[in-house]
């Protein structure tokens, strides 16, 4: 798989992340409410939890309160949630920080509901039932395996509520922190108007630089900025354009000489935004470790 080319962008509907989930569902839907709602009215009142239930059967408990703006479908939420089985507890994954926007429909849908009842800073317990998360899928998910019609808790803090200029404006402060106090041997750093940073580790060989449509051919390594490699090619060669290619590469590589190797890190609108691709999830800016071998 080349993560660069745009047709393997798509939305994950289920709890994000880097999900490997094996779709083990059959054609024929079962409907689990009663059983999910017995599960979890049952862990309840074992535990003497008083918990509020929406429409949709999700039930939740709020551990404590912040002060910040509300969640809005439309506003960029940054959480941090730990999620774990309901029967047995077994933690399945913490995550300090998840980026994601309620319209776009890349959570589970459970935690999408019970996000916008959120105010920044609030933390919130939502006991999940298997038909507003996996479903009827199992699989492995954070090296734990998951069965079928599992429910879950997750304790989740909404951290921040950004617009998506805000967003832009976060994702820059990171990229800058990062090109600054993580990437070595660089010699020379520029910022497109984008907010891509070509950070060079050396120069190429000087002469033309490739303009768009160019056939180009390149090695590289991409990865997260917590270092996380999700594709790298010894030797990969395609048309320099927007169409199929991310737009930070555009704005990167149309800027590079032949022999030039640097890191090219780029704000999540100019790789895969709100959506997210496979590995990669929404918001996340990038970094890639780019070689131009040539053109024509």
């Amino acid at each position: 798989m080349n993560i660069l080319l745009k047709s393997f962008k798509k939305i994950w509907v289920v709890i994000p992340l880097s999900i490997a989930l094996s779709s083990c569902l059959d054609d024929n839907v079962v409907d689990t409410s009663a059983s999910d709602d017995e599960a979890i009215d049952s862990y309840l009142a074992g535990n003497n939890i008083n918990a509020e239930r929406t429409f949709s059967g999700l039930r939740y408990t709020v551990i404590s309160e912040g002060n910040g703006a509300n969640l809005e479908s439309n506003l960029v939420a940054d959480i941090s949630y730990e999620l774990s089985f309901l029967e047995s507890g077994q933690t399945i994954e913490n995550n300090p920080s998840y980026m994601f926007k309620p319209a776009i429909g890349t959570f589970a849908p459970g935690l999408t509901e019970g996000s916008l009842l959120m105010q920044e800073g609030d933390n919130y317990r939502f006991y999940i039932p298997s038909r507003l998360a996996f479903g009827g899928t199992s699989g492995n998910f954070s090296g734990v395996f998951i069965p079928s019609n599992s429910n879950f808790i997750a304790d989740v803090k909404l951290n921040a509520v950004r617009t998506d200029a805000e967003q832009k404006a976060f994702e820059i402060g990171l990229i800058n922190e990062h090109v600054t106090n993580v990437l070595e041997d660089i010699i020379e750093t520029n910022e497109s108007p984008s907010g891509v940073v070509k950070a060079v580790v050396t120069k190429g060989v000087g002469g033309d630089t490739p303009y768009y449509g160019a056939f180009v051919t390149v090695s590289y390594n991409g990865s997260l900025l917590n270092g996380q490699e999700f594709d790298r090619s010894l030797e990969f060669s395609i048309a320099l354009d927007t169409v199929r290619l991310i737009k930070g590469w555009y704005d990167a590589i149309s800027q590079m000489e032949i022999g030039e190797d640097a890191w090219i890190v780029m704000p999540s609108d100019r790789a895969y935004g709100a959506t997210g691709s496979a590995d990669i999830p929404p918001f996340a800016p990038l970094r890639f470790r780019i070689r131009l071998l040539g053109f024509e």
